[in-house]
């Protein structure tokens, strides 16, 4: 789940498909692809890659638009996934991880 009122009303309406009084929003989630910061950006590719194709599946089956990871605040790790496309949305209070999303 996206939790809704990090972004703009703007945001939310156009993420959501118009659900502007949503708090929260179902996502597919990624996890753990790169933990550390010796991630190389070839390999990095390749996995989202492969996560991507199996989101392609399961969307034409149950539908969905966005996706959503947390990770690590380092260099490294957060080009990784604003270079795929992620923008970062928010910082978990309780993890302290950052968070991006992709809409698909």
């Amino acid at each position: 789940m996206i939790w809704i009122p990090c972004f703009s009303k703007s945001k939310i309406k156009e993420l959501t498909a118009g659900e502007t009084d949503a708090t929260t929003y179902s996502a597919f989630l990624i996890g753990h692809i790169a933990k550390s910061d010796d991630i190389k950006q070839p390999m990095g590719d390749y996995l989202l890659d492969m996560a991507f194709d199996l989101l392609e599946s399961a969307q034409e089956i149950i539908g969905g638009r966005l996706v959503y990871l947390d990770c690590k605040d380092k260099p490294k790790i957060k080009k990784l996934y604003e270079n795929y496309g992620f923008k970062y949305f928010n910082t978990s209070e309780k993890t302290k991880l950052l968070q991006y999303y992709i809409k698909i």
